[in-house]
């Protein structure tokens, strides 16, 4: 081969180690693999009509233990619901999906992110 052949060859080698150890599983991997899987899966254009993203169920409850989950529905430049208020020092889960294209959930002031893809709840 030649030296330039071989070169190439490294170079996206290496970019995709660089690639497969800096994307973070829960990221794009756990999402895609819902995806395939089938399991978590959500019609997008059903979201708002049935299953636990139904609009009335949308926004935080409040179970036996005094955890909260908060459930939310991604959209073009906006959440669904646009703001929620949990009780300071309980528990707090997200259950995130989305109704159109990937987005990107974070929480001002830490490192926590949420990725919520059509189809799969995360």
């Amino acid at each position: 081969m030649h030296s330039n052949t071989i070169r190439l060859i490294s170079l996206l080698a290496l970019f995709g180690v660089v690639m497969l150890t800096t994307t973070r599983f829960y990221e794009f991997d756990e999402p895609v693999w819902r995806l395939l899987t089938g399991r978590g899966h959500l019609d997008p254009l059903m979201l708002h009509l049935r299953g636990e993203f139904m609009e009335s169920d949308l926004g935080t409850s409040e179970a036996a233990d005094r955890s909260v989950t908060v459930r939310l529905v991604a959209e073009q430049f906006n959440f669904v619901p646009r703001c929620v208020v949990v009780p300071q020092g309980v528990a707090v889960k997200f259950r995130v999906t989305s109704a159109d294209v990937v987005h990107m959930l974070s929480f001002s002031g830490t490192d926590y992110r949420l990725k919520a893809v059509p189809g799969a709840i995360n």
